[in-house]
């Protein structure tokens, strides 16, 4: 990148407000919180190493969907990654199937007065991961799927 390019970045990198918020330590703040958010990431729980059932994590899910879907400001993104598929033959919770995930995303949106959709993004590459779907790979342990969706509120949209 030459210097006045990384500059310009820089400068628009401190501008940018960036929360990095822990389910388990901050979930309780952004419940609280009514600030929106141009763009949220996150990599929820998969449900494996734990002793809860398959249907507290089920409803923590559709939780996190319904206030990161709230969150958002209009045109503002969201970006998750699933489990799509586990190397050691361990079985993945159900709700934690990209499918039912999406289902689940376009749903709230239509409860929120919002539209959800999957932005198409044409990349300069022909090359194998440069189109949708998007995955993020361990070799030995899981194979994950990153979705992304974008949202427009229906009254303004």
């Amino acid at each position: 990148m030459n210097p006045s390019s990384f500059e310009q970045f820089n400068a628009s990198y401190l501008l940018a407000r960036i929360q990095c918020v822990g389910a388990e330590q901050d979930w309780d703040k952004l419940v609280q919180s009514s600030d929106l958010y141009d763009c949220i990431v996150t990599d929820p729980p998969y449900g494996f190493n734990t002793e809860e059932d398959s249907s507290t994590l089920a409803k923590l899910y559709y939780r996190f969907l319904r206030k990161w879907i709230a969150r958002i400001k209009p045109d503002g993104h969201l970006v998750l990654c699933l489990p799509q598929e586990a190397y050691n033959g361990q079985p993945l919770p159900s709700c934690t199937n990209p499918q039912i995930v999406i289902s689940q995303i376009l749903a709230i949106a239509i409860e929120l007065n919002r539209t959800a959709f999957l932005p198409v993004r044409s990349l300069a590459s022909n090359s194998p991961g440069s189109t949708a779907p998007y995955y993020w790979e361990s070799a030995k342990v899981l194979r994950r799927t990153i979705l992304h969706f974008q949202f427009i509120d229906m009254r303004t949209g």
